[in-house]
């Protein structure tokens, strides 16, 4: 019996393109749960905004690229990760989406 797809050390190993694509969604859905697991942070005021950016790529961004490495990567996947981060930074930061905001003052540099 063949078998098209399968997990392996976290990874999924598919016939198609490495199942790079399938991977990436997986991440991103595990991503979307590290991010919710950590909601109280995202909400509290005792927090400054670097903190919680430093909490955010620990915690949610390291999920997300564990196995990277191995990805092949593509224009597509590029974006979806990218739209991954602004979203939840954006969320994070409790940025809506009419407002605009530099990316120093995002991170609190001058």
């Amino acid at each position: 019996m063949r078998c098209s797809e399968f997990p392996y050390l976290g990874s999924i190993i598919s016939n198609d393109n490495g199942g790079t694509d399938r991977d990436v969604a997986e991440r991103i859905k595990k991503g979307r749960g590290a991010f919710g697991t950590v909601n109280t942070v995202w909400r509290s005021t005792a927090y400054s905004n670097n903190t919680k950016i430093r909490i955010f790529n620990t915690n949610v961004k390291s999920v997300v690229l564990c196995g990277c490495e191995t990805w092949k990567l593509a224009k597509t996947i590029v974006h979806q990760l990218q739209v991954l981060v602004n979203r939840r930074i954006r969320r994070m930061l409790k940025i809506f989406w009419p407002v605009q905001i530099s990316n120093q003052e995002t991170v609190g540099e001058s």
